[in-house]
């Protein structure tokens, strides 16, 4: 499987001269973006929603909890936080504001859960680095699907640093030391795209968003083909592709947005 996916990839490399529009004052951490255009941004202890046109529209802080650890915008109208170090979730509207009380992972029996992301039918995934297993729960949290070991089924240690679910089709864990680890909706594995080392993914049309070897790299998760751009900003660690814009997170924490050139 690994020799597989190695010769299935396939990298087209090119060069757009973007457009530099315009830098975001806020600076951040991580950065998303939902199927309607709202891009977010979090500084770990904030998340800032903008519109499609960049501008601010809301935020969200709950310091009693700790640090925000990951949030899924999957579904805009539903949006996760995770705080991870108290093992605690929070479900927000489309204005940021708590649509439910807090949610405790711990009552679910969770040891170590270390990756949170949104499932369809606004379901959930938990990755336990402990018990080593995904687990799925519906919109009632009652749990519904739950996956074998993973290091049997890899034949490593995970060790993922993020999840997302695609299209209600596929889960993937994005694992640096062995690379993305495919499963169907229902948590079975499928295959492993072994591309490493990679810090942060996007989603966009369904295909896989990030940065390696300085490029931005766009990975067709079900034929595993990807084309490669280049950065219009060498510090940039984080990318999404929204529209006709590209938005780059640096390493200092600076948004800045381009314009695509089109065809």
């Amino acid at each position: 499987m690994f020799l597989f996916c190695v010769a299935s990839l396939y990298t087209q490399s090119q060069t757009p001269h973007y457009i530099f529009q315009k830098e975001l004052s806020q600076k951040g951490k991580l950065l998303k973006a939902d199927v309607l255009g709202n891009v977010y941004l979090s500084d770990g202890s904030v998340i800032y929603k903008y519109d499609n046109q960049l501008n601010f529209q809301y935020s969200f802080a709950d310091f009693s909890h700790g640090k925000i650890h990951s949030f899924d915008v999957s579904n805009p109208m539903k949006i996760m936080v995770f705080f991870g170090d108290l093992m605690q979730l929070s479900f927000l509207n489309n204005t940021l504001s708590i649509q439910n009380t807090l949610f405790l992972l711990r009552d679910l029996q969770f040891v170590q859960p270390t990756q949170v992301c949104l499932s369809y039918n606004n379901g959930f995934w938990v990755y336990d680095e402990m018990k080593d297993r995904l687990f799925r729960y519906d919109a009632n949290s009652i749990k519904v699907n739950e996956s074998q070991i993973l290091t049997n089924v890899i034949g490593d240690k995970l060790y993922p640093n993020g999840m997302q679910e695609v299209g209600g089709t596929y889960l993937i864990l994005n694992s640096p030391k062995i690379g993305f680890i495919i499963f169907d909706k229902y948590g079975t594995y499928l295959k492993r795209i072994p591309i490493t080392d990679v810090s942060y993914f996007n989603v966009w049309n369904g295909q896989l968003v990030f940065i390696k070897n300085n490029s931005i790299q766009v990975l067709n998760i079900e034929t595993t083909d990807i084309q490669s751009y280049t950065l219009p900003d060498a510090d940039a660690e984080q990318v999404i592709i929204q529209g006709k814009q590209l938005i780059i997170l640096t390493a200092k924490g600076v948004v800045k947005i381009y314009l695509i050139p089109q065809e």
